[in-house]
């Protein structure tokens, strides 16, 4: 055994290239010829799986018919399965897309079912899409019924003593190694540029030193998920931004869906939400091993290269919203998850009312600008650096585009509780200032206008 690794070591540096369609080739033989690899298959669909009942179980292991690129009117299947008929009846489907480094096409998993419900009641009675690929592709599994990774199967061969196995665990971790060594192959030119827009938008408007945010990089058709983590967290915490299908998600790594259920319920009244209208959070599960709270954010639809840019200020203000719901329910979570108190960060922006003052002043500025026809300033505010102590030249906010922008100054009331006095001038309105006070729950316009 000890000779075999040694030969298999000496040959990788002179291995054959791997392609999807060796993968194809090794999933058509193992189903067709080895009955306890269904069994495998399924266990590890069910894993993954967005509804486990779909992964339908089976009566005759052995009752296994496999096609590779198994071509209808709805375009190809990479490998077709069906298995468990009983009595002469329909057997189950599992219609499967192989992927290596080639990005998504768009609306392939909606494809995939499409032929799954055109077989349905002729071909076999039910049916369910698998993705087969690199874990890193798990994230962004589209609809796929479920997913089973290279890396998976490569445990699933290695730990065999055949060489047949073995050869195939081999192949298995060239195609791994394969997608790490060159990840995605099709670049999209629009996401690409949408997610260096995202980056750069990211270091205009947070908070540099606290968040850790995704770099501008190469990207395929859908890779539309952004990661941010705050540098005070534990390991494993982070916030994932759902662009296409409007959730921000945190993601904690544990999977105690009920529990942290709990966690919302108890810490559902905001003390610095007075209209109730904070976003609503639900828990849901993340992957295998993990589970999130989320919450509903503006849907992107377009990240085309001419798309309008969308409000990235509702998707820092949700950011920041998550950010102070984790602080303030984390004495309730496991001590692992629990922020250490010698990380909190206890600046005004720190504090759950700023965080949401904060998101009042970016709307308020949002909707000014809009009627302007100009845009936002950047950098956008830092609370902290607005009391009357700044000078007035470090607290004006230039809108680009147009004559104006607004000088805002954080004020406390009789309660200590925070606001933010904004004039806002532009020379559509004759060089006039207007001025407005805002506070965690209204923005009031306030009487009088003074000459600039």
């Amino acid at each position: 055994m000890q000779k075999h690794e040694s030969q298999i070591s000496g040959h990788d540096k002179i291995a054959s290239p791997v392609e999807e369609r060796h993968i194809d080739y090794i999933l058509e033989e193992e189903f067709s010829l080895n009955p306890h690899f269904l069994r495998f298959f399924l266990q590890q669909a069910r894993l993954t799986a967005i509804d486990e009942g779909r992964i339908v179980g089976f009566a005759d292991e052995s009752d296994c018919f496999t096609v590779r690129s198994a071509t209808t009117g709805k375009g190809e299947t990479d490998v077709l399965v069906k298995y468990g008929a009983q009595n002469g009846g329909l057997p189950i489907a599992i219609l499967i897309e192989d992927k290596i480094r080639a990005g998504f096409q768009p609306d392939q998993a909606e494809r995939y079912r499409n032929r799954g419900q055109e077989g349905k009641g002729k071909d076999w009675s039910d049916y369910w899409t698998c993705l087969v690929s690199h874990s890193k592709y798990f994230v962004d599994r589209g609809d796929f019924d479920a997913v089973v990774t290279l890396q998976a199967l490569q445990e699933y061969f290695a730990k065999e003593t055949d060489e047949r196995s073995l050869f195939r665990a081999r192949i298995l971790k060239q195609t791994i190694l394969k997608y790490e060594a060159t990840g995605i192959q099709n670049i999209d030119p629009g996401m690409t540029h949408f997610r260096a827009m995202y980056a750069a938008e990211c270091a205009k408007s947070l908070k540099p030193g606290q968040w850790e945010c995704d770099k501008a990089r190469d990207a395929w058709w859908d890779d539309n998920w952004f990661s941010f983590r705050d540098a005070a967290w534990p390991q494993g915490v982070k916030v994932v931004h759902q662009a296409r299908t409007g959730f921000m998600k945190l993601v904690l790594p544990i999977r105690e869906n009920k529990s942290l259920q709990g966690v919302v319920e108890e810490c559902a009244a905001w003390d610095w939400d007075p209209n109730g209208s904070a976003p609503s959070i639900a828990v849901v599960p993340f992957g295998q091993t993990k589970s999130a709270f989320v919450i509903s954010v503006p849907k992107i639809t377009d990240f085309s290269i001419a798309a309008q840019p969308p409000l990235f200020e509702e998707f820092f203000a949700a950011l920041e919203f998550l950010a102070s719901f984790y602080r303030r329910c984390s004495a309730l979570l496991p001590e692992a998850l629990r922020i250490s108190s010698t990380h909190e960060d206890l600046s005004l922006e720190g504090d759950s009312r700023m965080r949401a003052l904060r998101a009042m002043l970016l709307g308020f500025m949002r909707s000014t600008v809009t009627c302007l026809g100009t845009e936002m300033p950047y950098p956008l505010p830092d609370l902290r650096r607005l009391t009357a102590a700044t000078p007035e030249e470090e607290r004006y906010f230039a809108s680009l585009g147009l004559m104006g922008g607004f000088l805002l100054e954080l004020q406390q009331d009789e309660r200590k509780n925070p606001y933010i006095l904004s004039k806002y001038w532009s020379r559509q309105w004759g060089a006039h200032f207007v001025s407005h006070k805002i506070t965690v729950s209204e923005v009031l316009e306030l009487e009088g206008e003074d000459e600039v």
